[in-house]
């Protein structure tokens, strides 16, 4: 459904105006038919942990887009995954969203100690200008192409129900079958409906689904700054769990720059080797935005700041840019 737009009626393809223009590097869903890239944003919350012990008990691997502010409001949450207001994207000056991205980079970093690199813009809300500066900061924008509408839980509106929701599910599931390819879906965490409705669909999602992090379904092994490996899908739909493997099927997969940087050891120290034997999320971050990804996978970033200024935080003599990533909600 989505087509790409260079010139003409949209020339900075901005999805306020055109929701059904993507880029190149937009990340929309799964290229391969049969996969599902399961995705969670807003967190974390109060509501996160059941969402949480949920996905541990089934070995299930997600992406979270998480809140900057959040993070800090919530880091031992935030820090279990690894081991509120949004601002649309094109209204911010130049300034604003490097301010917002960078900031919730900086946040994730210091809970978490790795750094996102994908990075979900609030309400969807990007363009040209947008992608472009997300760029030249090494993030990738990842949005969807199936919305659950589960942020709308909670609101009051009488159209969005736990059934419907169920329906929607039960509907994407019985068309499988009739997929081109695979999905990502936006659904959250901040609220106990949508996490109640995540619990109760995952398990049909996974019959007919293969449901991985996004980095797996679009066969990223690097999902952050850092050198650390992590599973990806081969072109067959297996799984390729290490970087021996990877290797070997370079010519089938594309692989980062960053595969060349020494990938650590199961035997090195560190907060790095340990993620790599541990976590079973990806974080993402989400500011105004979503970016990241750790890899318990299932953390992204977002954060909302009230004001966006580059500070200095006088008391640990670091300079912080805060920066938020935008996150879409229809």
């Amino acid at each position: 459904p989505y087509v790409i737009h260079y010139s003409g009626v949209n020339p900075g393809c901005d999805y306020t105006f055109d929701p059904t223009c993507q880029r190149p590097d937009d990340v929309f869903g799964c290229p391969d038919k049969g996969v599902w890239g399961l995705t969670f944003d807003d967190g974390p919350t109060q509501h996160s942990p059941v969402l949480y012990d949920y996905l541990d008990s089934i070995d299930q691997k997600a992406t979270l887009f998480y809140i900057g502010v959040a993070v800090a409001l919530h880091p031992e949450i935030a820090l279990r995954a690894c081991k509120r207001s949004h601002h649309a994207m094109t209204s911010l000056t130049n300034d604003q969203i490097i301010a917002e991205l960078k900031w919730t980079e900086a946040i994730i970093n210091e809970v978490c100690g790795i750094t996102p690199k994908y990075f979900r813009p609030p309400f969807g809300d990007i363009d040209d200008r947008v992608r472009a500066i997300a760029k030249q900061l090494g993030f990738i924008p990842v949005v969807w192409d199936l919305d659950t509408n589960d942020w709308q839980l909670e609101t009051g509106n009488t159209l969005i129900t736990p059934a419907v929701e169920d329906a929607a599910f039960q509907r994407w599931a019985s068309l499988a079958s009739q997929d081109a390819r695979g999905h990502i879906c936006l659904q959250h965490e901040h609220t106990a409906s949508s996490v109640n409705e995540a619990i109760k669909n995952i398990p049909l999602l996974k019959r007919v689904f293969t449901v991985v992090p996004v980095s797996t379904c679009i066969r990223d092994s690097y999902p952050y700054k850092e050198p650390i490996f992590f599973p990806v899908l081969a072109p067959n739909s297996t799984t390729i769990t290490s970087n021996l493997a990877l290797m070997a099927t370079r010519s089938l997969i594309a692989v980062p720059p960053s595969s060349a940087t020494p990938i650590p050891s199961s035997t090195q120290n560190g907060a790095a080797a340990q993620m790599n034997r541990s976590m079973w999320v990806i974080i993402a971050a989400l500011v105004g935005t979503v970016l990241g990804m750790c890899t318990r996978e299932f953390v992204a970033t977002k954060k909302k700041t009230p004001e966006i200024n580059t500070k200095t935080n006088n008391e640990n003599k670091k300079e912080y840019t805060s920066f938020d990533i935008s996150r879409s909600k229809q």
